[in-house]
């Protein structure tokens, strides 16, 4: 089976409108989520796709791609109910 991405943000620190880089990565029954920047929880909820990441990949720390990660992490778990979710990311 091969890897489907569908992207979430197109990219950019600066331009909202076209939201921040992510994009959701389904490969052998799991969805990962790489990166998570300011436009992309709220993008997710919009969506009704919260529910389906069974993983983060986070690229790098800058605020474009991790902005709303914490506020992602605290709806799945005190909201939802959901069971924590692994956030991969690099050293830097």
């Amino acid at each position: 089976m091969k890897p489907a991405i569908r992207f979430v943000g197109a990219g950019g620190a600066h331009d909202l409108n076209w939201g921040n880089s992510a994009a959701l990565l389904a490969w052998e029954g799991y969805t990962f989520l790489i990166d998570c920047g300011f436009t992309v929880y709220p993008t997710l909820v919009q969506k009704g796709l919260l529910r389906k990441i069974d993983a983060i990949c986070i690229t790098h720390l800058h605020d474009d791609h991790i902005g709303s990660l914490s506020a992602l992490l605290y709806h799945r778990h005190f909201i939802e109910k959901l069971p924590p979710l692994p956030v991969l990311a690099g050293e830097r």
